[in-house]
């Protein structure tokens, strides 16, 4: 009996490690940069969190000057590393909880006067549920073509919606996945708005075409793309 528990508990445990592994998955570096700093004044970096952590990565690539790296959320200080000074090569992670929608700042602020620090910076976030969209007007015989950000887990689906906001033109939407055409689809002059959903969708790339076949007429359109669990 006791075994059956010990086992019971460990299972338990390493499902919810697999499901945080899987969570972890979905973030996306949202913010890249690369410069030098000098004494003169510090390199600010400005984001909006897409979830509820904020992993900052900074590499010192080069230089000798001490340097401290602010990271903020709403203007508050939250994490805070002193790269020493020296002839070095160092990457340093500090990760900040409780964010999401919060206006996110990196300071990195060179601390030496003659010396520069030469830095890679990155920073991720939760993928966010946005894919892409755009917007526009089809004249008739007129055609458009978006391709949206890959889903973020091979275990997430994709859904697709084209929206009519104005015009009587009738249409046919095309979507490709990684290039090939998996679907057509008549989009009628009455209809207003077409969901195509997709699964295993990760690390695929879907592209979405919207002819207009009318002549006469318009297709005022709105073409999205989310990631659902």
């Amino acid at each position: 009996m006791k075994n059956t528990v010990i086992t019971f508990v460990s299972l338990f445990f390493l499902f919810f490690m697999a499901q945080g592994t899987a969570s972890a998955q979905c973030t996306k570096n949202i913010k890249s940069r690369t410069g030098t700093v000098y004494a003169a004044g510090p390199a600010k970096t400005t984001f909006k969190a897409t979830g509820n952590t904020v992993t900052v990565k900074v590499n010192k690539t080069g230089g000798r000057a001490e340097t401290r790296v602010n990271v903020y959320a709403n203007n508050q200080l939250k994490k805070t590393y002193q790269f020493p000074n020296g002839n070095y090569s160092r990457e340093k992670v500090l990760a900040v909880n409780g964010v999401k929608n919060k206006t996110i700042r990196v300071d990195i602020i060179n601390q030496s006067v003659g010396n520069k620090f030469e830095y890679r910076l990155n920073c991720f976030s939760a993928a966010p549920a946005s894919l892409g969209s755009v917007s526009g007007l089809l004249a008739g015989q007129g055609k458009k073509t978006q391709t949206f950000d890959r889903v973020c887990s091979s275990k997430k689906r994709i859904k697709i919606t084209v929206t009519r906001q104005g015009g009587q033109a009738k249409g046919i939407i095309t979507v490709k996945k990684n290039g090939r055409q998996i679907a057509t689809r008549v989009f009628g002059k009455n209809e207003k708005s077409v969901p195509l959903t997709y699964s295993n969708a990760g690390n695929a790339r879907y592209t979405v075409e919207l002819k207009n076949v009318s002549v006469g007429n318009t297709i005022k359109y709105r073409m999205s793309a989310v990631q659902l669990d």
